[in-house]
């Protein structure tokens, strides 16, 4: 409508349009439109890039705009009757003032001064009053009902808590058939199954059946997505927040709190799809690590040990290609830990593994065949698996190795200088067991000349590093006087060590001495 008003007040100025004119008009929105009048010529361009232009004839309009509409008409003794693609536009513009009635039902109004600049206003068309009514009604009503229906509620209330003084343990029937029990009533088995579904679905939430309140503070059992992500949040604050008065009424320390977070990350990391996202201690985004949970559960300290959650784990990365879990995996079927024992099982994840490249899992599927678990006793294709994963850097295959040769078995001849070798570069290694064997053949000379010194040095750094057969070893050494000054106490001491590790044997050498 502002290319019409400014059409209306540019005719009606008739006297100036015998010189050119620069025209600038400017509406109450801040919408401003420039142009010239020049003889009877006409060109107008607005702020929003829109252009028109035309040509007057007498009381004759004829403007085209540069979206294509058309606008023409007369404007005559301050009377306006201009047309376009929309409908009719009709009104006056007459001492200064404009008023003009819009096609779309709108009405615009303004003033304009003897230089040509105008300031006018446009009302709502008529649709857009028709819009404007429809929400107002909308809105009145939405308020209506809600004040209504908490008046209601009020009265209903009022009604319940006078009932349920009178009736403490009885259920008030409500006129569209609910029950509603009093604080004393008991509630029926379908009530609580309710309350169990609601609060499986909004953890942290609290549910009303009558005036019975219920917390939504448990996980069900076991525990969904759900709230596994609500836990995980809580947790994750709680250990952030160790100082805030609701953490602090929990009454757990750092390490619980960390432990909380542990196992609520693991229960998500189960229930999310694979691989999924979450923030960490530090608010870095994460992805769900299986092979790192089931250390958690298995190897950790920082959470109780459960070997049936583990397995899951390690089933979930091996099946996503992690050969680390399969051998781990065989591992539990091997053992029985964590799972039913399955020597079949074992062995097609620890080839699994040692098929793709962890060795591993190939000193173990040796140590199958060199058992005869779960298949035919073959010492030979144990001896393979067990060359292969020393040749590739797998120091529990080269200590197999040696015990091999150290032992003599069918197909692999006892060979007590194959046995050292293989004992040295297992030992040297990091492989424990492999130290306290090569400090045995010391202690009896075997493939090597006799050497106490030797064997109690090979002894003393398997047990320090955690080997309970050399600290047993170690003992006899003190015990015994070999190679040193004997030393009854250092031996107790020792097998005291050895004993407390698990060492039968120790425990019974330890018992000798009383």
């Amino acid at each position: 409508m502002a290319a019409k008003i400014l059409f209306a007040l540019f005719l009606f100025g008739g006297s100036l349009f015998a010189q050119d004119m620069t025209v600038s008009i400017q509406d109450t929105n801040g919408n401003r439109t420039t142009g010239t009048i020049s003889g009877d010529n006409v060109f107008f361009q607005d702020n929003h890039g829109n252009s028109a232009f035309g040509t007057i004839s007498g009381a004759n309009v004829f403007m085209n705009t540069s979206k294509g509409q058309i606008t023409f008409g007369t404007i005559k003794d301050g009377n306006v009757f201009l047309t376009d693609q929309k409908g009719n536009t009709t009104g006056t513009i007459k001492d200064g003032n404009i008023f003009l009635s819009n096609s779309d039902g709108s009405i615009t109004t303004g003033t304009y001064d003897s230089n040509g600049n105008a300031l006018t206003s446009t009302s709502p068309s008529t649709q857009q009053q028709q819009q404007i009514n429809q929400q107002n009604y909308e809105a009145g009503a939405a308020f209506g009902n809600a004040a209504g229906s908490l008046i209601a509620t009020g009265i209903e209330n009022h009604r319940m808590k006078s009932y349920c003084k009178a009736n403490p343990t009885s259920t008030l029937h409500l006129a569209n058939g609910i029950g509603m029990p009093c604080p004393g009533a008991p509630l029926q088995q379908a009530e609580l199954d309710d309350v169990d579904r609601y609060c499986a679905e909004n953890p942290g939430l609290d549910m009303y059946i009558g005036f019975h309140k219920f917390d939504c503070d448990k996980p069900p059992n076991p525990p969904n997505l759900k709230w596994a992500i609500w836990e995980m949040d809580q947790s994750h604050y709680a250990y952030k927040h160790q100082h805030d008065k609701i953490v602090i009424s929990w009454g757990l320390n750092s390490d619980q709190l960390l432990a909380k977070w542990e196992y609520w990350r693991a229960t998500y990391c189960t229930l999310a799809p694979v691989a999924a996202k979450y923030k960490d201690l530090d608010d870095k985004k994460q992805r769900c690590n299986y092979m790192s949970l089931g250390d958690l559960y298995s190897i950790s300290q920082s959470v109780p040990h459960d070997y049936a959650l583990a397995s899951g784990y390690y089933q979930k990365a091996c099946d996503g290609g992690n050969m680390a879990g399969c051998q781990v995996l065989g591992y539990f079927y091997d053992k029985g830990q964590g799972v039913t024992q399955d020597y079949t099982r074992a062995r097609m994840y620890y080839q699994k593994a040692c098929d793709n490249g962890n060795m591993a899992g190939c000193t173990n599927l040796g140590t199958l065949f060199n058992k005869g678990r779960g298949v035919s006793q073959d010492y030979a294709l144990a001896h393979s698996f067990y060359q292969k994963a020393c040749d590739n850097g797998n120091m529990g295959g080269c200590e197999a190795l040696g015990y091999l040769y150290d032992n003599g078995q069918q197909g692999v001849p006892q060979n007590y200088t194959q046995a050292r070798s293989f004992y040295q570069k297992a030992c040297d290694g990091g492989e424990m067991t492999a130290c306290n064997n090569l400090g045995y053949l010391y202690d009896n000379g075997r493939g090597v000349p006799l050497n106490y010194a030797m064997a109690r040095s090979f002894y003393q750094k398997a047990c320090d590093n955690g080997n309970m057969a050399g600290c047993t070893n170690l003992g006899t050494v003190f015990n015994k006087g070999r190679g040193v000054a004997q030393d009854y106490a250092q031996a107790r001491s020792y097998y005291q060590k050895a004993c407390d590790g698990g060492i039968e044997g120790a425990c019974t050498l330890l018992h000798s001495f009383h």
